[in-house]
């Protein structure tokens, strides 16, 4: 008798630890299944579109783009005020920028850069199934045509 309910126990718990690994592994293949499916976020005012290599590249300002992590960082150093504008990163990735203040700076996440396709910047991540995009180019582009920015490259650490 007592062989039989440390039998019927033994079961208990096996079935226990059957659904337990079962629930990890679900859990394991949902957080892959999300990162391998990230999708940009379409900001408003963002339209996507293809990246204009015909415009005329006007000027360079002194505006520093630093990356950090899965954000990227703008410092404005000018007088002048920078207001609703497209920023585009390796002349693939566009979002759009309500307003940069002369003297201030402002974070943007690399998620919300899209292409032409709606397609994220591979800004990196703990879950992330690819190597991240490194940021080597960062333009305006203004009524007049695209204006440079400075890309400060980022630290290998």
């Amino acid at each position: 008798m007592i062989a039989a309910e440390l039998n019927g126990g033994g079961k208990e718990r096996a079935m226990r630890t059957t659904r337990a690994a079962v629930l990890a592994i679900g859990l394991a293949a949902a957080a892959m299944q999300t990162s391998c499916m990230t999708r940009g976020r379409l900001t408003e005012g963002t339209q996507p579109r293809p990246y204009p290599y015909d415009a005329a590249i006007v000027r360079t300002l002194d505006v520093q783009v630093f990356r950090d992590g899965s954000k990227i960082e703008l410092v404005n150093h000018t007088t002048q005020p920078l207001a609703d504008f497209d920023l585009w990163l390796n002349e693939r990735y566009l979002r759009r920028i309500d307003s940069l203040p002369p003297g201030e700076s402002i974070k943007v996440s690399l998620y919300e850069f899209l292409d032409e396709y709606q397609e994220p910047f591979r800004g990196g991540g703990i879950f992330s199934t690819e190597l991240p995009e490194p940021v080597v180019k960062a333009e305006v582009q203004d009524s007049e045509g695209l204006v440079g920015l400075i890309v400060i490259p980022e630290r290998k650490r």
